[in-house]
C-alpha cells in the first residue's frame, strides 16, 4: 500500500486527544532529526537569520447537527461559495434532500445541493443582521478531527 504525503501512520498512543494546559509543553518534532523536544525548547535550534511565522486564526464552530427524524445529520462547513451559500460535508448524507429545510429559532437553512463523496451545499436564510459567523458562533461546534476519539468539543480546542 502506498500512502500520499499527507496520509501516514501514527499509533493511538501517541495522538493527543487533549490540549495541554500549558501550551508550551506540547511536544515538538524537530525537522531532521529523530528528536521531540517541548516546545519551550524552540529557541534553541533558532540561528540568526531564521524567520519564525506566527499564525493566529482560530478554528470556527464550523460543525453543525441538523435533526432529521429521530437521529441527526452532522456537517463540517468546507468553505463559502457566496454571501449566504457554503459547501460542506454531511454524515451520513443520503439522509439528505435538495430542499430540506432545517430551522434554528428564526434562522433558516436549506439544502440547494449534493455533490459527491457526501458533499453538500447549504443556503444560510438569517434574520436581521446576523451574519454567519454570529450563527455559527452560537449554534455550531468546534469540528474536530476524525483522530479525536472524543465528542464533547471544548473552549480550548478553539
Amino acid at each position: 500500500m502506498r500512502l500520499s504525503d499527507f496520509d501516514f501512520y501514527l499509533p493511538q498512543e501517541l495522538i493527543a486527544q487533549f490540549p495541554k494546559e500549558k501550551r508550551d509543553q506540547s511536544k515538538l518534532l524537530i525537522a531532521n532529526s529523530k528528536k521531540i523536544e517541548k516546545f519551550f525548547q524552540l529557541p534553541k535550534y533558532l540561528k540568526k537569520g531564521d524567520v519564525l511565522v506566527f499564525n493566529n486564526s482560530k478554528v470556527i464552530n464550523a460543525k453543525l447537527q441538523l435533526p432529521k427524524g429521530q437521529s441527526f445529520i452532522y456537517v463540517n462547513l468546507n468553505r463559502s461559495i457566496s454571501q449566504n451559500t457554503w459547501l460542506g460535508f454531511a454524515r451520513p448524507s443520503k439522509k439528505l434532500d435538495i430542499g430540506d429545510r432545517f430551522f434554528f429559532g428564526q434562522h433558516e437553512l436549506v439544502i440547494t445541493n449534493k455533490h459527491s463523496f457526501g458533499e453538500i451545499e447549504i443556503e444560510f436564510k438569517l434574520e436581521g443582521n446576523t451574519t454567519i459567523f454570529e450563527f455559527l458562533d452560537i449554534y455550531g461546534q468546534v469540528p474536530l478531527p476524525q483522530y479525536i476519539k472524543r465528542s464533547d468539543a471544548r473552549s480550548e480546542d478553539k
